[in-house]
């Protein structure tokens, strides 16, 4: 995570932009880890598509709260293109 978000404040962007970033390719993980779950989960049970939305949805949801907070102790730096 640190070297994501570290990565992410290097660019010259506004914070807003940095911040929707990291939302993007957090929730984007978190989803993707929640179908391979769902993927192994569903050959004992739990098989209908509805399943597939909660294992994938819920994360995406917890993770923009996980990403809201862990920025608000490590702020984003405004780059050159701020006003």
């Amino acid at each position: 995570m640190k070297k994501l978000w570290n990565y992410i404040d290097n660019k010259n962007w506004k914070i807003e932009d940095k911040f929707r970033l990291a939302c993007a390719i957090i929730g984007f993980i978190s989803g993707f880890l929640g179908l391979i779950i769902w993927l192994i989960v569903r050959i004992w049970a739990l098989n209908t598509v509805m399943w597939l939305f909660c294992f994938i949805g819920y994360p995406v949801v917890i993770s923009f709260i996980f990403t809201y907070i862990y920025g608000c102790k490590h702020e984003f730096h405004n780059g050159k293109y701020s006003f």
